[in-house]
């Protein structure tokens, strides 16, 4: 059985859906309140969610890098506090 690989909101009433495929030969309508579904505005919400990771991403790498220099120099005052 497929994955869902395709994921939506609906602009108009905010329900979650999942498609298997991008693109069909009917025309799709939300089910909660018939709005029309075009498959490049599932594209647009699709490249928005990954801009919206890589940022995340991006935020989150200062605050790892801040904690491994913290704990190498810890490291580091350690071996040097215990040496003497």
């Amino acid at each position: 059985m497929a994955r869902y690989q395709y994921f939506y909101t609906c602009p108009q009433c905010g329900t979650h859906l999942e498609f298997k495929m991008r693109v069909t030969q009917t025309k799709r309508r939300c089910p909660q309140c018939g709005w029309r579904i075009y498959p490049e505005e599932i594209d647009r919400q699709a490249e928005a969610r990954v801009l919206a990771r890589r940022a995340r991403e991006r935020k989150a790498l200062p605050y790892a890098i801040a904690i491994a220099v913290g704990a190498l120099l810890f490291c580091i005052i350690s071996a040097f506090l215990s040496s003497r």
